[in-house]
């Protein structure tokens, strides 16, 4: 749309789309598709199934206080609790798992995020995962860009002043994570 916009044309049909289309895909160089390594989407799928089990975790954590709180029976809190066990038990073999492809994949480069004062290897090793290594990146800023944090600003001559914000455009959970960071490293 923008690129028709840009070439200034004004007719929209599917003959006009189609042309607008063509004229895109020669103006651009367009590279192959090329999929991210087995050992990323693995170590992306175990990261995923530990995040679910962590959040799990913590909401059984609050329902067994909740219940001691009430003078619930004590065989309900040992089986909740037991529960816990459980999927502590299961995050912990995830974590080995997920450790032993990071360490295959990048070793030295997890060894230099973890090296960071407040990163753990946990967030080194999603940090690493997220960018498949950091490949396509050559400087910080592209990585701040690329996960959201780089601030954007929102003026127009006098009459629009918005504050500076962070983009919030990149993943989630990889900003949490840096944030959770950085209040363990101050």
């Amino acid at each position: 749309k923008r690129f028709a916009q840009m070439k200034l044309h004004r007719n929209k049909t599917d003959k006009a789309d189609a042309r607008m289309i063509c004229a895109y895909a020669q103006d651009q160089e367009v590279g192959l598709w090329k999929p991210a390594p087995q050992v990323v989407e693995q170590s992306k799928d175990i990261y995923q199934i530990m995040e679910q089990y962590i959040e799990f975790r913590a909401g059984l954590k609050n329902k067994v206080d909740a219940l001691k709180s009430k003078g619930a029976p004590e065989s309900l809190t040992d089986n909740v609790t037991q529960q816990i066990d459980n999927i502590t038990k299961s995050i912990n073999e995830l974590q080995a798992k997920l450790d032993k492809l990071v360490k295959y994949y990048k070793p030295d480069m997890l060894r230099n995020v973890a090296s960071v004062v407040g990163i753990g290897k946990r967030t080194a090793a999603l940090l690493i995962i997220s960018t498949e290594g950091f490949k396509n990146f050559e400087k910080a800023k592209q990585v701040c860009s690329y996960f959201g944090l780089a601030p954007t600003e929102n003026t127009s001559g006098t009459s629009i002043n918005g504050s500076r914000r962070i983009t919030k455009m990149g993943n989630p959970l990889v900003r949490k994570k840096l944030y959770m960071c950085s209040l363990q490293a101050s």
